[in-house]
């Protein structure tokens, strides 16, 4: 007799949902009991029916929060400059993964001993890494190697720019040379898309 045949069924439950009677099958995992006798996943869960034994199976699926932890690399726009050497960043990715709730983070840029100013510039596409989070604010800073900019414009023209040696970008338009702290990728459409 096949699974079907006995009346067996597994698949994935959102919380609350009806799984099985109480009577059916003997529940095991992230389940509770309604005051009907309804067994329900307690949380997204799958499970597994298995009518000949009569247990049924509900294991519960961690979910990823889209809030950036530390440790996490993340990739965003440069919005808005602010204080002591400090950007905010909107976020579009996490670890590769998109991200569509408008997380923001304060990027700290500091200096990277290329002249005055910061390693990039407003709405440059950046990689960064979350080094903490104080209070509900997320930081972030360009400190490993797969970390920078990894998509600019001329801040002259607007222009495209190219590599060159050392960090800079020349500007194809213009000829304007700038610093820039450039990740390993820069330019890369796999890692802005």
């Amino acid at each position: 007799m096949t699974a079907a045949a006995r009346g067996s069924r597994r698949g994935e439950a959102t919380p609350g949902e009806q799984l099985a009677v109480l009577e059916e099958a003997l529940p095991m995992g992230d389940f509770y009991v309604d005051a009907q006798g309804y067994v329900r996943a307690s949380k997204v869960s799958r499970f597994e029916l298995d009518a000949l034994l009569k247990e049924l199976r509900v294991n519960g699926i961690p979910l990823r929060s889209e809030v950036p932890r530390p440790g996490d690399y993340v990739v965003g726009t440069v919005d808005e400059d602010l204080p002591d050497d400090m950007y905010s960043m909107t976020v579009f990715k996490v670890n590769g993964s998109e991200v569509r709730s408008g997380i923001s983070v304060i990027l700290l840029a500091g200096r990277r001993g290329r002249g005055a100013g910061p390693p990039f510039e407003l709405n440059d596409v950046v990689r960064a890494k979350v080094v903490g989070a104080v209070d509900g604010i997320i930081f972030a800073e360009l400190s490993d190697e797969k970390c920078g900019v990894l998509w600019t414009r001329c801040s002259r023209c607007g222009g495209k720019v190219a590599r060159q040696h050392g960090g800079y970008v020349k500007c194809l338009r213009c000829g304007n040379r700038e610093y820039r702290a450039l990740a390993p990728d820069f330019l890369s459409v796999e890692a802005i898309s």
